[in-house]
């Protein structure tokens, strides 16, 4: 076995394909997709009787009488006790892994780069939110900063899922509040974030939850770890 990433991969030695027996499908017209031009083909010779027998068993979808079947479209032919296969690809050629991890990884610039361009852009949506507050009997309830720490919170996470490395949650928190700090640089009188309530909460609450996300990706990348450690 060889590896895709962090996933093994096996070179399959042959892969054969059943040669069709229908006639708009002919052994002779290669319309099987992928089969090697001139592949010498392997004949099986079985047991008729169990063969008819393991058909007539599955009713729903084949109809035998005697020593013929149909399948649904009700073209009746003979049942023989030979399966002709024929060589699909060259031995060694195909590699097996988990198909949804078959494309290529984004590069290592490339996930530090989304990483940051995350970060930043969270801390401006979050800036843009955190002083929304909902007052109940004079009571501030400041919402709006404790929406943009979630936000920061779940794209941090999703960051280091797609990346699958929790380094790179740590770096979208990093940016996120590197870009707060920016932004409570005062342009004239106030800066965009002030020291109130929901302005604290924000510029800070970032280092919290950072490490919360960075923890929890952590421990979905790594289930291994979390059960030892348990």
């Amino acid at each position: 076995a060889t590896s895709l990433g962090s996933l093994p991969v096996w070179r399959v030695p042959l892969v054969y394909s059943i040669v069709s027996d229908r006639p708009e499908r002919p052994v002779e017209s290669g319309a099987e997709p992928g089969v090697e031009s001139g592949a010498a083909l392997t004949v099986v010779e079985g047991d008729l009787a169990a063969k008819t027998e393991a058909m007539r068993a599955h009713r729903t979808q084949i109809t035998v009488q005697g020593s013929r079947y149909a399948l649904s479209d009700k073209v009746w032919k003979d049942i023989s006790g030979q399966e002709v296969f024929r060589l699909l690809r060259r031995p060694g050629s195909v590699p097996v892994g988990p198909a949804h991890h078959s494309a290529a990884a984004p590069s290592r610039t490339a996930r530090y780069a989304g990483a940051i361009i995350a970060g930043v852009a969270v801390g401006l949506l979050g800036t843009a939110l955190h002083a929304q507050a909902l007052y109940v009997q004079a009571v501030e309830l400041p919402w709006g900063a404790l929406a943009a720490l979630l936000l920061v919170l779940a794209l941090g996470l999703y960051v280091g899922l797609w990346a699958r490395s929790s380094v790179l949650t740590a770096v979208t928190g990093l940016a996120a509040y590197a870009m707060v700090g920016i932004l409570t640089i005062p342009h004239g009188q106030y800066g965009l974030i002030i020291g109130n309530l929901a302005g604290n909460i924000w510029l800070f609450g970032i280092a919290v939850v950072t490490p919360v996300a960075v923890a929890l990706c952590g421990l979905i990348l790594h289930p291994r770890r979390r059960r030892a450690g348990g």
